[in-house]
C-alpha cells in the first residue's frame, strides 16, 4: 500500500494514507470567488507525483516536469509484505531515482543495491514490476510480454485518456498491449496473447516488405518469382556471352587506325551511294524528256491539213517558207535526242562504276569490322569489362531479390502455421483457465449488481486473432454508465490480485471517473470501495470534489466520510497539496 507521499519542501502538504479506503477532498471555502477553480488544488498532481516516483517517464511539460518545480523532490513511502520501502525522484535529475528500505528481501537487482542512493528509473521498474506484479526475468524477456508501467497503470488512470474504455489505459495504447496485460491482470493465459501479438507484428512486416517490393522501394522489381527467374537465366546468358567475349578479345596498337580506316570507308560509301541516288533521279528525268521530245515532231502535211480545215488556201511562198521551219525543228529534235541518250549513257556508266566501288568499299569494312570486333584498343577492353561487371551486378541484384521473393514466400508460409498452432493452443489454454474466467466474471458481475441491482457482463472470448474483451451493463450508454463499467472492471481486478500470493495492494481513481454518475451511483460505488478494501486488505484512493461527494445518498452509518486522508482548500496557497501557486 502506499503509506505517505512527502517532498523536499516546507510548504507541501504531506499526504498520509490509511489501510484500506481513502478520500482526497478538494474544498471550495467559502472565502473563495466564483473565478477560483480547484483545478489547481494538487488532487491530479498528487496521482502525478505517485506515477513520477513509481516510474513514469517524467515527460518534460506535463505533470511534475515542469521549470516551476526543477528544484523539487518527490518521495512516496510504500508498505508491503515484508517491510517498508520508499522512492525519491527530482524533477532536475528524472532519469534517476534514490532508494531507501528496511528490508532485506526484496527482489532487487544488484545494479539497486550497489546504488541506493542514486540508480537508473528503468531499474526501478524491474524491481516495482517484481514486487508488485510478480514479474520475473523470463517473463520480462519474452517477446511482447506484459509491462509494470502498463500493469501499474490500469490502477493508476491518468486523465480523460485513462477513462475511455476500461481495457485501455492511454487511447494511443496498442491492440497487442492491451491484451497482453489485461490477461496478466486477469490470470489468463498472456503468452497466448504476446503469441498473437507477435504474429501481427510479424504480418505487418511481411505486409510492409511485400507492399515496398510490389511499389518498387527494393529497386527494379519485376513482380513474380517466375519474371525474376526469367531475368535471372537472360542475364545470365550475356555474362556469359560477356566472359567468352572477352576471353578471346585481342588488344591491337593500330586499332585506332583501322577505326578510322572503317569510319573512312563508310564516309566514302555515303558519299557514293548518295551520287548514285543524284544520278539515277537524272537518268529518270532525261528519259522521260526523251520520250517527250518524240512525241512533240508535228509534219508539214499535218499543217497544211489544219489549214484546209479552215479553208484557207496559202501561198506556195508559204510552203516553202513551212518546209523550211519544219527541217529546222527536226534537227533540234534529232539534236536534242542525241543529247539526252549521251546523257543518260554516261550517268548510268558513271552509277556502274560507283556500285563497283560501294562493293569494294563495302568487302574492305566488313573485314576491318571483323578485326574490330575480334580485337579493340585497351580502353575499349576496359570498357568491356566494365560492362561484365555491371551485367554481374544486375545478377547479383536479381538473384538476390529472388532470395529476398522466396524468404517472404517462406515467412508468409511459416507464418500461417505459427497462427494455426497458436489459435489451437490458445482455444485448449482458454477452456483450461475456465475457473479463473468464472472467477473475474463474477466480480465484475457482483460489483455491477450492486451499483445497478442488475448483474453486467465481463465478456472473454477468444478468437483466431487473439483475446477479445467486452463489458456490458444493461442500462444507457451514457459517459455516467460508460465511466462505471471502469471502476467495476478496475475493482474486480483489485479482488483477484487479492487473493494472489503477489499484488500491487492498492487502486487510485482521479475525480474524473465520476464524471456524469448519477450521486446515487456514486455513494454505491464508494461504499463498494470501502466495503471490498476493508475485506479483501487493499487500499483504495479516490479524488473528489467535495461539492461531488454525494453525502446525502450515502448510508447513516457510511464510514466513508471519516477515511478523508487530506482536505485540500482554495482560500490559501497554503491550503493546497504544493503550498504554493505556479
Amino acid at each position: 500500500m502506499i503509506r505517505r507521499v512527502s517532498a523536499n519542501h516546507d510548504s507541501f502538504r504531506q499526504v498520509e494514507f490509511g489501510p484500506d479506503f481513502n478520500l482526497v477532498l478538494a474544498e471550495r471555502t467559502a472565502a473563495a470567488t466564483d473565478r477560483d477553480s480547484r483545478n489547481g488544488l494538487g488532487k491530479s498532481l498528487l496521482l502525478d507525483i505517485l506515477h513520477f516516483c513509481l516510474g513514469s517517464k517524467g515527460t518534460k511539460g506535463r505533470g511534475v516536469a515542469v521549470d516551476a518545480l526543477t528544484d523539487w523532490e518527490f518521495r512516496t513511502d510504500l508498505t508491503y509484505t515484508d517491510g517498508d520501502l520508499a522512492f525519491s525522484r527530482a524533477v532536475s535529475q528524472k532519469s534517476w531515482v534514490r532508494f531507501d528500505s528496511d528490508s532485506r528481501n526484496l527482489p532487487v537487482t544488484p545494479e539497486i543495491e550497489a546504488n541506493r542512493q542514486g540508480f537508473k528509473v528503468a531499474d526501478q521498474r524491474l524491481l516495482l514490476g517484481r514486487l508488485l506484479f510478480g514479474l520475473t526475468d523470463e517473463i520480462e524477456s519474452t517477446r511482447f510480454g506484459p509491462s509494470y508501467r502498463s500493469l501499474i497503470s490500469y490502477l493508476m488512470r491518468r486523465g480523460p485518456d485513462g477513462f475511455l474504455d476500461p481495457f485501455l489505459h492511454d487511447r494511443n495504447q496498442q491492440p497487442g498491449d492491451k491484451q497482453v496485460n489485461v490477461s496478466y491482470h486477469l490470470g489468463l493465459n498472456w503468452r497466448d496473447a504476446a503469441a498473437f501479438e507477435g504474429l501481427r507484428v510479424d504480418k505487418r512486416a511481411i505486409d510492409q516488405l511485400t507492399k515496398a517490393m510490389k511499389a518498387g522501394s527494393i529497386p527494379s522489381y519485376l513482380g513474380s518469382e517466375g519474371e525474376l527467374e526469367a531475368e535471372r537465366v537472360r542475364l545470365g546468358v550475356e555474362v556469359d556471352r560477356h566472359v567468352e567475349t572477352l576471353a578471346r578479345f585481342e588488344v591491337r596498337e593500330d586499332y585506332r587506325e583501322i577505326e578510322a580506316e572503317v569510319d573512312k570507308l563508310t564516309e566514302r560509301a555515303h558519299q557514293l551511294v548518295n551520287e548514285n541516288i543524284r544520278d539515277r533521279r537524272f537518268i529518270d528525268l532525261y528519259i522521260s524528256r526523251l520520250d517527250e521530245e518524240k512525241e512533240a515532231v508535228i509534219s508539214g502535211v499535218e499543217v497544211d491539213a489544219l489549214f484546209q480545215e479552215v479553208q484557207v488556201e496559202l501561198p506556195e511562198q508559204v510552203h516553202r517558207r513551212l518546209e523550211e521551219v519544219h527541217a529546222f525543228h527536226d534537227a533540234v529534235i534529232e539534236n536534242r535526242q542525241v543529247y539526252l541518250t549521251g546523257e543518260i549513257d554516261r550517268l548510268k556508266a558513271g552509277v556502274a562504276g560507283r556500285d563497283e566501288e560501294i562493293a569494294t568499299v563495302d568487302s574492305r569494312r566488313s573485314e576491318l569490322l571483323q578485326v574490330l570486333e575480334s580485337s579493340g584498343a585497351l580502353e575499349e577492353y576496359t570498357r568491356r569489362q566494365e560492362l561484365l561487371v555491371e551485367l554481374r551486378g544486375r545478377l547479383q541484384d536479381v538473384e538476390a531479390r529472388l532470395q529476398r521473393l522466396r524468404e517472404v514466400t517462406q515467412a508468409r508460409s511459416d507464418w500461417e502455421a505459427r497462427r494455426a498452432t497458436v489459435a489451437a493452443q490458445s482455444h485448449v489454454r482458454y477452456e483450461e483457465l475456465k475457473d479463473e474466467r468464472d472467477r473475474a466474471i463474477s466480480h465484475f458481475n457482483s460489483n455491477t449488481e450492486a451499483l445497478y441491482e442488475a448483474p453486467g457482463r465481463l465478456i472473454i472470448d477468444i478468437t483466431d486473432k487473439g483475446f477479445d474483451f467486452d463489458v456490458k451493463i444493461d442500462r444507457s450508454e451514457s459517459h455516467g454508465v460508460s465511466n462505471m463499467k471502469i471502476f467495476c472492471f478496475d475493482l474486480m481486478l483489485m479482488q483477484l490480485w487479492a487473493a494472489r500470493s503477489v499484488g500491487p495492494g492498492f487502486l487510485f481513481h482521479d475525480s474524473s471517473i465520476f464524471d456524469g454518475v448519477d450521486s446515487r451511483q456514486v455513494a454505491a460505488a464508494l461504499e463498494l470501495a470501502d466495503k471490498e478494501a476493508t475485506r479483501l486488505g487493499f487500499q483504495y484512493i479516490c479524488s473528489l470534489n467535495s461539492d461531488d461527494l454525494p453525502r446525502s445518498d450515502l448510508e447513516d452509518d457510511s464510514p466513508v466520510l471519516e477515511k478523508v486522508a487530506i482536505e485540500l482548500r482554495d482560500d490559501d496557497p497554503s491550503g493546497m497539496l504544493l503550498g504554493i501557486e505556479f
